[in-house]
């Protein structure tokens, strides 16, 4: 289910306040509505993927950086400064991407995690969460 903007936008600005950098990546972007936004609203250097083409092309043709990737093979979770996840996938291979990405992501990244399968370990920090609809943003332990 799509995050609505307000929320999103909170927890951008959230996450943004926390996070060491201003590289964003939006896994399974869609249209690319939330890269547009990163990038509109906070400068950010914003892109995401899609494993869906006509996807990738409707983000491209709104503006966004897209390109066309499989969230459970890709391998740069390790250079965004935010990452942007909203339930990409169904149970269990969207738990399996989170453990994935919870390893790769580099330490003292932020996660914007929504409608997600886990929470990230009790290890990182919470910057905002709203569990209670499994959603929240979390900063990796440097």
């Amino acid at each position: 289910m799509p995050l609505a903007i307000p929320r999103f936008v909170a927890f951008l600005t959230d996450a943004v306040a926390a996070a060491p950098g201003i590289e964003f990546l939006e896994v399974g972007c869609g249209p690319g509505s939330k890269s547009i936004l990163a990038a509109a609203l906070f400068d950010l250097e914003a892109g995401g993927f899609d494993i869906d083409p006509d996807m990738v092309a409707a983000a491209r043709g709104n503006g966004a950086s897209a390109c066309v990737a499989d969230a459970l093979k890709y391998r740069a979770y390790y250079e965004p400064d935010i990452l942007y996840l909203n339930k990409p996938l169904h149970l269990p291979l969207e738990a399996d991407l989170e453990r994935r990405i919870y390893e790769d992501m580099k330490p003292g990244a932020v996660l914007i995690l929504c409608n997600a399968a886990s929470r990230p370990p009790d290890s990182w920090e919470p910057v905002t969460t709203e569990w209670d609809i499994n959603s929240g943003v979390w900063r990796k332990p440097a």
